[in-house]
């Protein structure tokens, strides 16, 4: 009987032990998906910026209203404490100097 006790309670410890071994790996792809869900958040951020300074025929009219349009919502996005979006925006930020 006490053998039967210690196999239950062997078997508890390891029921236990894969859930938070599930409960790590669920935890982890929570922050991946967040982490997609910034940097789409950003990507359309910054498309929007791209469409709002073209004219009709595609040009840009004031390209260097850019990055100071950038500077200005990455200011917003911080303020409303979104600082993955702010990350990702803050690298295209780097990439038009």
């Amino acid at each position: 009987m006490i053998a039967a006790k210690e196999f239950q309670c062997h078997d508890l410890e390891t029921l236990l032990h894969v859930a938070d071994k599930n409960h790590e790996l669920l935890m982890y792809k929570r922050e991946e998906y967040n982490k997609c869900v910034a940097r789409e958040e950003a990507l359309k951020q910054v498309l929007k910026i791209f469409n709002l300074k073209k004219d009709s025929y595609g040009y840009f009219e004031h390209p260097e209203t850019i990055p100071t349009t950038l500077d200005n919502i990455i200011k917003v996005v911080v303020d409303f404490e979104e600082y993955e979006i702010a990350a990702e925006l803050n690298n295209w930020r780097k990439k038009l100097n």
